[in-house]
């Protein structure tokens, strides 16, 4: 009888498995992904925990971050100044089947950063002292992937290990760089349990870009 029990205990851990199993697989969108119609990169944020809703972070070319919402049936896009909402169909339809991406290794980057002279503004006017002027270019092998030149205020210490690169399923020419920048752009300070003062909590300008040519 001993026995018996325990047969079906394992019979009933087995199911309980398959069961957590199946619930992963029904997520909709994977942790990160491609949206090849609209040429958008997507990651996991937050699931509510009242309403069970999933919602990610998605950034489409040269457009501002906007969040997307899944719920079971219905999926909305909102941006700073607009709502859409879609059935899950229609979204897909509309944006494209959901491609997962992998990480590129860091090993096979690689980061340059060079600071710039001054030079006039775009009024004609020659840039304050204050102003830094810093280039960040990003290798893969011996093509260059990302280059850009920051106009920053205040600097942080750079630290290429902050910045990502992405590669989608079946584009290995297309890459999604996500990271932050070395500019400086809010600095508050932190307090411990005791009121007594931490430090400063420093916050740098977010890189959310597709490789050059995308």
């Amino acid at each position: 009888m001993k026995n018996l029990f325990l047969l079906v205990a394992v019979f009933s851990l087995a199911f309980c498995s398959c069961d957590d199993a199946n619930e992963e697989d029904e997520s909709v969108l994977p942790y990160e992904f491609y949206l090849e119609n609209n040429n958008c990169f997507g990651r996991f944020f937050y699931e509510n925990p009242i309403s069970g809703e999933l919602e990610y972070e998605l950034y489409c070319n040269k457009n501002q971050v906007q969040k997307l919402t899944v719920s079971e049936d219905s999926v909305w896009v909102k941006s700073e100044f607009a709502k859409s909402s879609f059935s899950q169909e229609e979204f897909f339809k509309s944006y494209g089947d959901p491609v997962e991406v992998s990480k590129v290794d860091h090993s096979n980057l690689h980061f340059a950063i060079d600071t710039l002279a001054a030079m006039n503004d775009s009024v004609g006017h020659v840039e304050t002292s204050e102003m830094h002027r810093i280039k960040l270019q990003i290798e893969n092998g011996m093509d260059t992937i990302y280059a850009k030149v920051f106009k920053c205020n205040r600097l942080v210490l750079f630290d290429s290990s902050n910045i990502n690169v992405y590669v989608p399923k079946g584009y290995p020419e297309l890459f999604f760089i996500d990271g932050v920048s070395p500019c400086l752009v809010l600095e508050m300070e932190y307090y411990d349990e005791q009121g007594d003062f931490a430090g400063w909590e420093r916050f740098s300008a977010d890189i959310k870009a597709f490789s050059s040519g995308k």
